[in-house]
């Protein structure tokens, strides 16, 4: 058997099996969302910049607490016993997370990328 350990997007290698370690709440969240069939997860930092995510989707649902409450008006705070039920018509979570840490995350049909590396890549290569 042969392992890879992943520690940044640059690293990212094809392989028939994923395995994810997770330390961090949101990312539990994130990775049980997919699992309960949504097909993205838009992240960011910011409150306001998750709605207009959510706007500019049409019928993205809103996740995100601060301080481990749920940001009003949001259909979901940050927990992943919240996405135990299958996913919404939408497909999409637009998500603010406070450990987002200012960089825009997604992830779509399981697979993980950092869209500002990726946007940095793409410009450098």
């Amino acid at each position: 058997m042969r392992v890879h350990v992943a520690f940044t997007p640059a690293e990212e290698v094809s392989a028939p099996v994923g395995i994810v370690i997770d330390v961090l709440r949101a990312t539990s969240t994130m990775t049980q969302a997919l699992s309960a069939g949504y097909r993205r997860v838009l992240c960011c930092s910011e409150v306001d910049h998750a709605r207009a995510i959510a706007e500019a989707e049409g019928s993205a649902v809103l996740a995100g607490e601060r301080k481990t409450v749920r940001i009003d008006g949001f259909d979901f705070g940050n927990s992943p016993r919240e996405f135990l039920e299958p996913a919404a018509e939408t497909g999409t979570v637009s998500s603010s997370t406070e450990t987002a840490a200012g960089d825009a995350h997604a992830l779509e049909n399981g697979a993980a990328a950092d869209v500002p590396a990726a946007q940095h890549a793409e410009k450098s290569g």
